[in-house]
């Protein structure tokens, strides 16, 4: 339907030249981070009128301010009132499609609805936004997703629904080795690397810009790796792929063309275990031993199964000091009662602090 896109346009044109930080928006970072009509694959949609209309009246107290010709801070207000309305956080929606505009009405899902839900507001008010993305969590087995902004002067502040505050991307601790910037537009760079080869399904369209730098700081640096740790053989120009566990597989984080004796992956951080692996269109076929790649120093250890076994004690595998749920236990107390329904009750335990466990590394 050409209306839903002219009226995309028109309202993207509209708030970019109406709102006092639109002139501190580049003509650039208007084309990909506010006029796209969708975020990716979700179902189309009429979205920036409605949208608009309900949340620009709360950026009123800042419009005339002069602080409010910088989008960062049009984004701090806003956040603040969005996070105030009720939400619910789940794993349970099914992987596929994004959900579109609607999670912006229902405010419920995971870190990658909520980071949507973020992106169309934002970009509703003529904010530049995004997400940006691990592909997968070196500290997890999962993919994580949050949201970017953009001040006046191109720096990047990120925020992760529903924390209200911006904070900037050096500040973000998780390790992660990639992080990548979802684009309406293709990154051509990439395209011509790949030089018509096959790619692994993650990489063949690539729709990202890489940011890990953005991150990382100077800790960013090429993850070089001699060919002595391949484990089967590769010829020179195909496709290595360095890859982060996800329970009992693995996932391909970034891609690199093999040279004659040495693989190098541009632009990573450490403080997570890999693997290398390439694709012969239907599966990643292994190709190194995994092994740990020190933050700090760049360098990487093999993980070489032992042949003795040795029987440990483990308390977790989990680092629990990252769960955010045990810093709310402190005021918690555990109940017993006589009484199925619990209409009377007895104090079993008060909860003082929260429980500190060791975290030895193994």
């Amino acid at each position: 339907d050409s209306s839903l896109l002219v009226q995309n346009v028109d309202w993207a044109f509209k708030v970019w030249r109406e709102q006092p930080w639109g002139k501190n928006v580049s003509f650039d970072n208007f084309c990909e981070f506010v006029l796209p009509y969708r975020l990716g694959d979700e179902p189309l949609g009429f979205w920036r009128e409605d949208i608009y209309k309900r949340y620009n009246p709360i950026l009123d107290s800042i419009r005339l301010l002069p602080q409010a010709q910088d989008p960062l801070v049009a984004a701090k207000v806003l956040m603040d009132s969005l996070v105030v309305e009720q939400s619910h956080f789940t794993g349970l929606f099914p992987a596929g499609p994004h959900l579109g505009p609607s999670v912006v009405s229902w405010r419920a899902g995971s870190c990658r609805e909520f980071a949507d839900l973020v992106v169309y507001v934002m970009r509703a008010l003529g904010i530049p936004c995004g997400t940006d993305y691990m592909a997968m969590r070196g500290d997890n087995n999962v993919p994580h997703f949050w949201n970017f902004t953009l001040d006046k002067d191109g720096k990047t502040y990120i925020t992760e629904f529903p924390d209200p505050n911006w904070k900037r991307a050096v500040s973000m601790y998780n390790p992660k080795a990639k992080v990548y910037r979802n684009t309406y537009g293709l990154n051509w760079k990439d395209v011509k690397r790949q030089q018509g080869k096959m790619m692994h399904p993650a990489f063949r369209k690539p729709l990202y810009q890489d940011v890990t730098a953005v991150y990382a700081d100077s800790l960013n640096r090429d993850l070089v790796v001699s060919s002595d740790i391949l484990c089967k053989e590769v010829h020179k120009g195909d496709i290595v792929y360095f890859c982060l566990s996800t329970r009992m597989d693995w996932v391909p984080i970034a891609w690199t063309v093999f040279e004659e004796d040495s693989l190098r992956f541009q632009d990573t951080e450490g403080s997570v275990i890999g693997c290398l692996a390439t694709w012969n269109g239907k599966r990643l076929v292994m190709q190194s031993e995994p092994f740990t790649y020190d933050k700090m120093s760049g360098t990487i250890a093999l993980l070489t199964p032992q042949s003795e076994k040795e029987d440990i004690t483990l308390y977790f595998k989990f680092p629990l000091f990252c769960d955010l749920g045990i810093l709310r236990m402190p005021g918690g107390v555990f109940e017993g009662s006589n009484d199925s329904q619990f209409r009377s009750a007895d104090t079993l335990y008060y909860v003082k602090q929260w429980p500190f466990r060791l975290n030895n590394t193994i």
